[in-house]
């Protein structure tokens, strides 16, 4: 797993990347504090997805992408090869 800050106009935003199946655990916890809603507040959240490129094949889901307005969580899914 990745983690790094990114600065965007001066914004920055908080990244986090997890490409393997170990990541997948932690992951998993750090999408349930990600989604809370402590305080009962609005929490706005962008979704975002990326195909994987395949001639001739339907093209597969390979990457997640969620954020809000100070993080971003990043999931590249498996996608076998057929």
């Amino acid at each position: 797993m990745n983690y790094s800050i990114v600065n965007i106009q001066g914004a920055r935003v908080n990244t986090i990347i997890a490409n393997n199946r170990e990541d997948h655990f932690t992951f998993s916890h750090i999408l349930e504090r990600f989604i809370c809603n402590k305080g009962n507040t609005k929490k706005v959240i962008g979704l975002h997805t990326e195909r994987a490129q395949k001639e001739g094949n339907q093209n597969k889901t390979a990457l997640l992408q969620l954020c809000d307005g100070n993080n971003c969580l990043i999931f590249q899914l498996q996608v076998d090869d057929e």
